[in-house]
């Protein structure tokens, strides 16, 4: 079994690209709905894995429009989580905020937040 983990930083309200967990659940082109995975951070799953997203101000390259947060996806086919949605939703969910919580620890971020030791 493979575990899919990938970020992207993107801007809140982002027309042209997912700035919200159920967004990126959604990019995966499923059936199911979202499930709001409780925590620290905002999770949402499904199935076959789960997303969070992670506050962060970060200028991006130079001439590029600023980021406001970190989306991380994580994901899993071909598991047997994947045909128990329940057991799904709190593997996946735990995952996600545990994974989301050591990143915000590690970025780099411009404004002091509540997440994250690695802030300015």
């Amino acid at each position: 079994m493979a575990v899919n983990v990938s970020g992207e930083w993107v801007m809140a309200d982002d027309a042209a690209a997912p700035s919200t967990p159920a967004e990126g659940v959604a990019e995966h082109n499923t059936r199911e709905k979202p499930k709001k995975y409780p925590g620290e951070h905002d999770v949402a799953t499904w199935s076959h894995g789960a997303v969070v997203v992670v506050p962060c101000e970060h200028p991006g390259r130079p001439g590029a429009l600023p980021y406001d947060r970190m989306l991380l996806d994580i994901s899993a086919h071909g598991t047997p989580l994947n045909d128990e949605p329940h057991r799904a939703h709190e593997v996946f969910g735990l995952l996600a905020q545990h994974a989301a919580s050591r990143l915000a620890d590690k970025l780099d971020c411009e404004q002091q937040g509540e997440q994250g030791s690695g802030r300015k």
